[in-house]
């Protein structure tokens, strides 16, 4: 199943990637295209920029993905399109493997056969490539598949904390490699994701692995560390986005690209700006955003970013991976909530709300790079399913979840 998996992933993933290269170079060409999404744009000049040796002026806090594809430039004769497109591609499809390897260190004490325990981590896999947003901003010129392989390489590494001790699947110092990787690889391209999985670790931590646990939050440390002496995002910058600094305000909420949030910023007002309190209680309302957007029918705007954004409005498989997820926050006493399973879900649930909190649900594709670890999750649930626990509970659950689900979906449309 692992194998259909990824070979279906990377089939979509490859007609999405020629169907952007066409629009992106009608009336334009491979060496200028025309990129109308703000993020890419800046990326490609920011990596012209550095290509040519000129000053960069381009906005752009992070230098490691620019840089890379200035160098590959180099190596390749200039600037090309092909060649950002086709690094995020290869670096969305190498993260996949290591999701499914992650599932299978989580899954592991659940599944009384290795080959149970390889077909639900080659779920999750799945599951993770089946998200449309996720797979959607593959093929496009953005950080985030960078960030898919630094979260599955920590998400492997991290698997350690919750793996039955004397049982663990990789050494020591293949985890402490895969962290140390992972983690200066998400400092690069967006050093203020390493907060989110300092907390996580420390959720992660019990009595019998505290000290790699400690081991693991100190390596985030030193990558935060790294990431701020060798990019333009400080520390600084972070405390204006958490304190509501008016650019953040207009970047987040009032920018162009995010005409079609208007209705919502008008009933959230001046977010960014509110006091610590007011944030936290609208966190049901920021969350809840930031889960169902991008909404279907908002798929027009994004037409001009390429057909793999628009792809990316397609939300129902992240729905279903998603319900599942809530099904066990809620319900999972049916089906057994202790353990390690247990753990790594609240783990990496509380990252999801920070990332919320911070960006008022308006940035979904932040949480991302989390999606795997809420597919392992979700490939638990089916798992315990499947073997006949909690059976009754899930199909009440199905249909609460699937009215809600629809409910929020017409309010959202209404007030649209």
């Amino acid at each position: 199943m692992g194998n259909v998996a990824l070979a279906a992933a990377a089939a979509v993933a490859c007609c999405l990637l020629v169907a952007n290269i066409v629009q992106f170079t009608a009336g334009a060409s491979l060496a200028a295209p025309h990129l109308a999404n703000d993020d890419s744009y800046r990326l490609w000049l920011c990596a012209e920029q550095l290509y040519r040796g000129e000053v960069v002026t381009a906005n752009v806090p992070y230098m490691a993905f620019p840089a890379t594809v200035a160098l590959l430039w180099h190596l390749t004769g200039g600037p090309n399109l092909l060649v950002p497109l086709l690094l995020n591609y290869l670096l969305m499809m190498l993260s996949l493997p290591l999701v499914a390897l992650m599932a299978e260190r989580v899954l592991a004490p659940y599944c009384d056969t290795q080959r149970r325990r390889s077909l639900f981590a080659a779920l999750a896999m799945a599951m993770t490539a089946a998200c449309c947003y996720w797979l959607g901003c593959g093929e496009v010129i953005l950080k985030e598949p960078s960030l898919y392989l630094a979260m599955a390489m920590i998400g492997v590494a991290a698997a350690r904390l919750v793996e039955l001790p004397g049982a663990h699947r990789l050494s020591l110092a293949a985890d402490a490699g895969l962290m140390i990787a992972g983690t200066v690889l998400l400092g690069l391209n967006r050093g203020s994701m390493l907060y989110p999985v300092i907390v996580a670790i420390a959720l992660l931590a019990r009595r019998s692995n505290w000290r790699q646990a400690i081991g693991a939050a100190a390596i985030a440390v030193v990558a935060l560390s790294i990431a701020y002496a060798t990019t333009h995002h400080g520390l600084h910058r972070d405390i204006l986005i958490v304190e509501g600094h008016p650019a953040a305000m207009q970047h987040y909420f009032d920018s162009p690209e995010r005409s079609s949030h208007d209705s919502y910023n008008a009933f959230m007002g001046d977010y960014m700006q509110q006091p610590v309190w007011k944030k936290l209680s609208l966190l049901p309302v920021t969350a809840g955003v930031q889960y169902l957007i991008p909404l279907a029918w908002n798929m027009p705007s994004s037409r001009e970013y390429g057909a793999s954004q628009m792809y990316s409005h397609i939300g129902f498989p992240w729905y279903a991976v998603g319900g599942l997820m809530l099904f066990f926050i809620v319900m999972g006493g049916s089906i057994g909530r202790g353990g390690g399973v247990g753990r790594w879900c609240l783990a990496w649930a509380v990252p999801y709300l920070i990332i919320a909190y911070v960006y008022g649900g308006t940035v979904s594709r932040y949480w991302l790079p989390l999606l795997p670890a809420y597919a392992t999750v979700a490939s638990y649930v089916l798992l315990r399913v499947s073997g006949g626990v909690g059976r009754k509970a899930f199909v009440i659950w199905t249909v609460g979840y699937g009215l809600l689900l629809v409910a929020a979906l017409i309010a959202a449309y209404i007030l649209s």
